[in-house]
């Protein structure tokens, strides 16, 4: 089993806006804390600052689980209306990237356009 060093929760808005006024909040705590705190307290978080923080931990040696609440799935009747029968999370992820590649902020319009 491996032993995981921290933990982190994020609640990422899906708000068109780069800066989002307390709608992303990303909290923390290591294995030996008895709560999760937030990082940066009242901080106004992007989508590409998450990102970049997110990157920051990837490059350290400790074993991190990361939690992110965000409307990433859909419903299986938008995949079938929408991809056809067979589809599946990968049909549903192309059509995100190939939409929206370069989007600022991670933001989808360009798929949901």
């Amino acid at each position: 089993m491996i032993e995981i060093n921290s933990f982190v929760a994020i609640d990422w808005s899906g708000a068109q806006s780069p800066i989002h006024n307390n709608a992303i909040a990303v909290a923390t705590c290591d294995s030996s804390d008895t709560a999760p705190r937030l990082i940066g307290g009242e901080k106004a978080w992007s989508r590409q600052m998450v990102y970049d923080y997110i990157e920051s931990l990837i490059l350290t040696d400790k074993k991190i689980l990361i939690g992110i609440d965000a409307n990433f799935g859909y419903a299986s009747a938008f995949m079938v209306k929408h991809f056809g029968m067979d589809s599946n999370a990968y049909d549903l992820w192309n059509a995100v990237e190939n939409h929206s590649n370069n989007a600022p902020n991670f933001w989808a319009s360009g798929f949901w356009q």
